[in-house]
C-alpha cells in the first residue's frame, strides 16, 4: 500500500490532538483521585492516544522506507543510463530499424506470394472450366476437371491450393521452430476449399520445403 505524506501528517496531527486530550484527562483525574468517571476518562484518553500515536509512528516509518526505496530506484536508473544508456539506445535503434525493414519486405513478399498463388488458382479454374464446358469432368486418368477443384492434364494432376492457408502454415511452422510455446505456433487453420484445398496445400508446401511431393502428380 502506498503511503502519502498527507496521510502521515494527518495521523501525526491527530496524535497531537489526542495527546492534548490525554493530558487534560490526566489533570482531571489528578484533581479528583477518588472519581471513578475521571479515571475511566483518563484511561480511555490514554488508550486512544496510544493507538493514534502508534499508527502515526508506523505510517511515518512506512513512508520513510517508501521514500528511501524511491531514491534507490532513481539512483539505479540514473546509473544504468550513465553506464549503458548510449550503447543500449544505439543497439535498440539499429535492431528495431532492421526489424521494421524486414517486416516491410516480408509484407511485400507475402502480398506478391498471395497474388502469384491466386494467379495459379485462376489459371487452374479457367482450364478446369474449359474442360467442364467440354464435358470432361470426373475422376478420369487422362484429361479431366476434378470434382472439388483441380484438373488432370494427360494423367498429371494439378491440385487446387489455398494461398492464405499456405502462407499461414509457413508462418506457424517458422514460429514453432523459433518459439514453440508461442500461441501462433499452435494456430489451427482450415482450407476454404475443403479436402481438395488441404491436399493441394500439402503438396505445395512439400514442394516449397524441398520435399518429394510436388504440386502436380500422376493420376492413379
Amino acid at each position: 500500500m502506498i503511503v502519502t505524506l498527507e496521510q502521515v501528517e494527518a495521523a501525526e496531527a491527530e496524535a497531537v490532538k489526542t495527546e492534548a486530550e490525554r493530558a487534560e484527562a490526566e489533570k482531571a483525574y489528578s484533581r479528583g483521585a477518588a472519581s471513578h468517571s475521571a479515571y475511566n476518562g483518563f484511561e480511555e484518553a490514554h488508550q486512544r492516544h496510544h493507538h493514534i500515536a502508534t499508527r502515526a509512528r508506523l505510517l511515518r516509518a512506512d513512508w520513510e522506507r517508501q521514500e528511501a526505496a524511491v531514491r534507490e530506484r532513481v539512483e539505479a536508473e540514473e546509473a544504468v543510463v550513465r553506464e549503458l544508456g548510449a550503447a543500449a539506445r544505439k543497439k535498440l535503434a539499429a535492431t528495431r530499424a532492421k526489424a521494421v525493414k524486414s517486416l516491410v519486405e516480408a509484407d511485400k513478399v507475402q502480398r506478391a506470394a498471395l497474388a502469384d498463388v491466386a494467379a495459379y488458382a485462376e489459371a487452374l479454374a479457367e482450364f478446369g472450366g474449359e474442360l467442364a464446358r467440354r464435358g470432361l469432368t470426373g475422376s478420369g486418368q487422362g484429361t479431366t476437371a476434378l470434382l472439388g477443384g483441380g484438373v488432370v492434364l494427360e494423367g498429371e494432376v494439378w491440385r487446387q491450393v489455398d494461398g492464405p492457408l499456405a502462407l499461414g502454415r509457413l508462418l506457424t511452422s517458422a514460429v514453432a521452430e523459433r518459439s514453440p510455446h508461442h500461441p501462433v505456433a499452435h494456430t489451427r487453420m482450415s482450407a476454404s476449399a475443403g479436402a481438395a484445398g488441404i491436399e493441394g496445400n500439402e503438396a505445395l508446401l512439400a514442394e516449397v520445403r524441398g520435399g518429394s511431393r510436388p504440386v502436380t502428380g500422376r493420376a492413379g
